[in-house]
C-alpha cells in the first residue's frame, strides 16, 4: 500500500466516525509510528481550511477523530427523526441506516444529545407489516415515474374477491405517503383510468422498456386525491354532510379541506367536504356515536347496511 493509499484510507475511516490511534496502528499498516504520525499531520494540515471538519483528540486513549458542524440543527434533526419512526413504514434495519445518516449531518455533542432523546423511541420501534424493505421499491417506481415508463405488474389486493393477483400494464405518475404507506397513481392502460395502488403490496413488476402516454385528463392531481382519502380511496366521489358531536378540530384535521358549515345549539357542528365513498364509510363509523351522516343517501345506506350487519354478529 502507497503513503497516498494509507492516507486516504485513514480518511476515509475518519469521515465515517473511527476514532484513530495513529502510533497503535503502525502495526497494522506496516510501517513505523513516526509514519503514522507523519500520516495524521497531513491529514490535519488538509483539513485546515476546511469549514465543515475539525480533527479532535482523546488524550486517555490517544485518539483522533473528525467532528464536524451541525448541517441541520439538533431540533430539525429530532423532527425528522421521529416523523420518520412515527410513520413506522421502513423496516427496523431501514430506520436504522436513516437515523445514521442524519445523526452524521450533526457534530459530535450534538449526535449526543440527539441519541438520547430517542434511544428509547428506537429501542421500541415496530414497522408495520413484516419488516420488509421499501426503500428499494421507493427508488424504482421513481426512476419509472421520472422515465415515464411503462411497468408490468401483478398487485396483492386488499379487496377479499380480489386476492390472487393478476399482470397489468400502466405507467406509475406520482409516488405519496399516508397513514404509515407510501402509495403509487397508476395509469392504468387497458381500462384507461388512474388508480391508486399501495407502494409494498406489489409483487413481480418488469418495466416494459418503452414510454406510455397519459391522456392530459388521467394524469390525477395528487395533491387533490390527497383531500379526499382517508385511509382507503376505493369506491365512488362524493359529497359528505355530517353532524358531529365531538371536537371539531380533530374532525377537520382528518378530512382535508372539510370544513363547518354549520354549529347546532347543542354544541355539534355540521361538517361538509368531498372524499371517497370507501374512506368516508370507515371514518364515520370509527366516530360512534359521536356523528350522524346527513348526506348523501348512498352513504347513509351504507352506514345502516354496516351496522346491521355487525349488531347481527351478537344476536
Amino acid at each position: 500500500m502507497t503513503s497516498q493509499e494509507r492516507i486516504i484510507q485513514l480518511l476515509f475511516r475518519l469521515l465515517d466516525g473511527e476514532s484513530i490511534n495513529f502510533r497503535a496502528e503502525a502495526r497494522d499498516y506496516g510501517c513505523s509510528e513516526r509514519t503514522m504520525t507523519r500520516d495524521q499531520a497531513v491529514i490535519a494540515d488538509a483539513l485546515v481550511h476546511e469549514t465543515e471538519f475539525e480533527m479532535g483528540y482523546k488524550p486517555k486513549t490517544r485518539q483522533h477523530y473528525l467532528d464536524r458542524e451541525d448541517q441541520i440543527s439538533q431540533a430539525e434533526a429530532l423532527a425528522l427523526i421521529k416523523l420518520v419512526i412515527g410513520t413506522r413504514a421502513l423496516s427496523r434495519a431501514e430506520m436504522q441506516r436513516l437515523t445514521h445518516h442524519l445523526l452524521n449531518m450533526l457534530s459530535l455533542k450534538t449526535q449526543k444529545a440527539v441519541k438520547k432523546t430517542i434511544a428509547t423511541t428506537m429501542a421500541a420501534y415496530i414497522p408495520v407489516g413484516d419488516d420488509h424493505k421499501i426503500l428499494p421499491q421507493l427508488a424504482k417506481f421513481s426512476d419509472y415515474i421520472i422515465e415515464k415508463q411503462a411497468i408490468k405488474f401483478s398487485y396483492q389486493s386488499s379487496v377479499p374477491q380480489n386476492t390472487h393477483p393478476k399482470f397489468q400494464v400502466g405507467r406509475p405518475l406520482s409516488l405519496y405517503f399516508a397513514d404509515y404507506y407510501f402509495y403509487v397513481v397508476m395509469y392504468l392502460e387497458a381500462s384507461n383510468k388512474s388508480v391508486v395502488f399501495r407502494l409494498d403490496r406489489f409483487d413481480q413488476v418488469k418495466s416494459l422498456n418503452r414510454q406510455l402516454t397519459v391522456p392530459a385528463d388521467k394524469k390525477t392531481d395528487e395533491g387533490a386525491l390527497r383531500h379526499k382519502t382517508y385511509l382507503l380511496n376505493g369506491g365512488y366521489e362524493l359529497h359528505y354532510r355530517f353532524q358531529y358531536w365531538g371536537y371539531p378540530q380533530t374532525a377537520l384535521d382528518k378530512l382535508p379541506k372539510s370544513e363547518v358549515t354549520h354549529r347546532h345549539d347543542d354544541g355539534s357542528v355540521t361538517i361538509e367536504g368531498d372524499l371517497f365513498s370507501q374512506g368516508a364509510l370507515l371514518w364515520v363509523l370509527g366516530q360512534g356515536s359521536l356523528i350522524k351522516v346527513l348526506a348523501p343517501q348512498t352513504l347513509i345506506n351504507d352506514v345502516q347496511a354496516t351496522l346491521q350487519k355487525t349488531l347481527a354478529y351478537y344476536d
